[in-house]
């Protein structure tokens, strides 16, 4: 989540999206 200043429109979205749902479980 923390490498969302390299690429904001690259991976932060997919990256975000994908690990956020997992550490609120």
């Amino acid at each position: 989540v923390m490498r969302c200043h390299d690429n904001f429109l690259g991976r932060c979205l997919q990256e975000c999206l994908f690990l956020v749902p997992q550490l609120l479980k």
